[in-house]
């Protein structure tokens, strides 16, 4: 599926922006410093929409980017989304500068989201999590942060599928990454079994990759008793990693990292 989508994209670019590329080909080999940088891939999910703007069928359908839309394809925007401006709004906030965590209330909040405000991650503050700009930010922010402060096993486990982006901040990083089984194609749901065998055969210490919401693409959500069922508790007491995810609120996120057992001893 990908692959088709690929060249979808790349003929909707030929097709529609011959002369951008062109253009900006050119412009980068007349540069003195810029003449080594190389186009990188088209984006598969927009060159979708650009396909579905170029579309001239009247019944057209945008399976482009995940969002809400209205009847005429045009955003909608959530009746909660609206209040929460209203409310912000009314506090006429200044806009001093956050601290270089982010605002404390705001993380706070987050991180009892994620994880529910009577969890022992809360209550025993294992957790560390910080303001960032958009989820790559947050995924960038803390695997970059792993590399240079993990003293534990620096190897990323993401689920199959995961977004495109993901594996390319770890081969900026240099980062060795691999997947455990997500998806399961057959019944168009969570492949539990198969994440279950998979997440308790990475070697202990390394880094598990979870979706905390909304799986990025197959929206399939995961079973939340993942480590109660591992069955690497019965031959070594526990089954500890670190994860990180990302979660997003009002078109900002966070980047959450806490020591995470597979089950409790």
């Amino acid at each position: 599926m990908t692959q088709v989508l690929k060249k979808v994209t790349v003929q909707v670019l030929k097709i529609n922006n011959v002369e951008n590329i062109l253009g900006g080909t050119a412009l980068r080999a007349n540069s003195t410093w810029w003449s080594n940088v190389q186009m990188g891939p088209p984006d598969v999910i927009l060159g979708i929409t650009e396909a579905y703007k170029r579309d001239t069928h009247p019944n057209k359908v945008n399976l482009g980017v995940g969002a809400y839309r209205d009847d005429a394809g045009k955003p909608f925007v959530l009746p909660s989304v609206r209040m929460a401006e209203e409310i912000v709004h009314k506090k006429h906030l200044n806009h001093e500068y956050a601290p270089i965590g982010g605002e404390a209330a705001y993380t706070d909040a987050v991180a009892k989201l994620a994880f529910g405000e009577d969890s022992p991650v809360i209550k025993s503050k294992s957790n560390c999590t910080v303001q960032t700009l958009s989820g790559t930010g947050a995924l960038r922010l803390g695997l970059e942060f792993i590399t240079k402060h993990y003293a534990k096993t620096k190897e990323v486990w993401m689920p199959s599928p995961t977004w495109g982006n993901h594996p390319q901040i770890c081969n900026t990083l240099n980062i060795p990454h691999n997947k455990y089984r997500y998806f399961d194609p057959k019944t168009n749901g969570f492949d539990l079994q198969g994440a279950l065998e998979d997440i308790c055969k990475i070697p202990e210490g390394a880094i598990i990759l979870l979706h905390a919401c909304a799986h990025n693409p197959t929206g399939v959500t995961r079973a939340p008793a993942i480590g109660s069922n591992c069955p690497r508790r019965s031959k070594r007491g526990s089954c500890s990693h670190s994860s990180t995810w990302r979660t997003r609120a009002s078109q900002r996120a966070t980047s959450t990292m806490t020591p995470s057992p597979c089950a409790t001893s």
